[in-house]
């Protein structure tokens, strides 16, 4: 087999050659050149921005607004003033300077936030937007992801909690879940402290069915102030608005919160948990301060739901202060607790008041009593026999003037009404101001 030899002309060899040099030279570097100023164009990032808020808002159900969006390298992003509204009242839930993403070869991405900021009275809101979405919607792969941040601000007007060192893992399977750790900041006013030296607390949500569970684990060593607390789970409103919040302005949690809700209503648990530092002279029993104090609420257990407390058990002890004796008379006549003095006058002044209950549908226990000055006994009760609920609420809205006789319903005393477990008829004795039964 003989080969046949091309000869070219010497001018078809140049053309050939500037053609190569065209498509394999020049055309690489102005297509280069094209991109490089297609992607300095503001245009370009802002098409950019809008594409990734519509994958996020697909991917969270809630609003995002992106500034700007750069593409670093293959599979690396970064996104800088990234806007998180409600999408039903467009008000901001949380902004983050910048967000850093890589997708992993297992499609697993990783993220990590620089100075977010969290609006404390939309978070509820948010979490439950992101429920509502997440029920509606399949389950994907792609939405597995791990995120990281070195601190986390989340405050409104009047509080403000921060966060360090939060890492949160997101997986689709077997259920919808997110587990985060974080360390729980001391305020600003406290002086610098190790953030390594911090324990640690955790934060465990996960979805099975229509229902959507949140449980958070403060230890004691990292306590969390209880507004901000009841403005993140929801409880100010609008089941505490008649009550006066000042009493734990400057009170900490630490414990369990267990939290699941679903379109019906939401429930709650409270285990192991303590409240520290609680303002009783800012319970608000009337126009008169009744007992002052510096008080802790130990509970061993709680349950609730939105509407009523279903039952609890724990201890209340109160530092040094004082008592108002209409108050002790009241506590004498509907509790059975026995009085050192059984005509106390004034304020009468304690060292420490310590008192274990138990709270149960219609019914609840109460031990306990005042101690005074070198241990000597004030007030005391140690039935343990069960009384009605409805003797608790005559025994914080009895009258000044006659404390064996029911009184005005104080702010305080209208907040029992609307969580204790009482029931109809109990409701409607007080309505009808009847004297109760011992």
């Amino acid at each position: 087999m003989t080969s046949r030899r091309v000869i070219l002309h010497e001018s078809t060899q140049r053309s050939l050659c500037h053609l190569g040099f065209v498509v394999f030279g020049l055309a690489p570097v102005l297509l280069c050149i094209y991109l490089a100023i297609v992607a300095c164009l503001p245009g370009y990032h802002q098409r950019q921005a809008t594409a990734w808020a519509q994958e996020l808002e697909k991917s969270f159900g809630l609003t995002f607004r992106v500034g700007e969006a750069h593409a670093l390298a293959p599979f690396r992003f970064r996104l800088d003033n990234v806007e998180i509204m409600n999408p039903a009242s467009q008000k901001l839930v949380g902004k983050i300077r910048s967000v850093h993403l890589t997708e992993q070869t297992t499609g697993r991405w990783n993220i990590r936030l620089d100075s977010p900021e969290l609006q404390i009275d939309q978070i509820a809101d948010g979490c439950k937007i992101v429920h509502q979405w997440y029920l509606s919607r399949g389950q994907s792969s792609r939405q597995q992801a791990t995120i990281s941040c070195e601190s986390l601000l989340a405050s409104d007007a009047n509080t403000s909690l921060s966060l360090a060192a939060l890492t949160a893992e997101i997986d689709s399977e077997p259920t919808r879940s997110l587990k985060a750790q974080f360390k729980i900041l001391p305020p600003s006013t406290q002086k610098t402290v190790n953030v390594q030296s911090l324990p640690d607390s955790q934060f465990v949500a996960w979805r099975h069915g229509a229902t959507t569970e949140f449980e958070m684990l403060i230890p004691e060593t990292s306590e969390a102030p209880c507004v901000v607390l009841a403005k993140l789970l929801d409880l100010e409103r609008p089941y505490l608005k008649s009550t006066n919040l000042s009493a734990i302005q400057s009170s900490q949690f630490a414990g369990k919160i267990r939290i699941a809700f679903n379109e019906q209503q939401t429930n709650y648990r409270l285990e192991n948990a303590k409240i520290s530092n609680i303002d009783m002279a800012q319970l608000s029993f009337g126009r008169e301060t009744l007992v002052s104090g510096i008080a802790q609420l130990t509970i061993a257990n709680l349950v609730t739901n939105s509407k009523q407390l279903e039952g609890a058990s724990g201890r209340i002890e109160v530092g040094t202060g004082y008592m108002d004796s209409r108050f002790l008379k009241s506590l004498q006549f509907y509790l059975g607790f026995s009085l050192k003095n059984e005509s106390p006058i004034g304020l009468v002044g304690f060292n420490r008041t310590v008192m274990n209950f138990a709270i149960h549908p219609r019914a609840f226990q109460i031990v306990g009593g005042l101690e005074g000055n070198a241990h000597e006994t004030l007030a005391l009760r140690s039935d343990t026999s069960a009384l009605p609920i409805i003797s608790l609420v005559h025994a914080l809205a009895f009258n000044p003037e006659n404390p064996v006789i029911p009184g005005t319903i104080s702010p305080l005393v209208r907040q029992a009404l609307v969580w204790l477990p009482l029931d109809d008829n109990d409701r409607q004795q007080l309505a009808s101001r009847q004297q109760p039964l011992r």
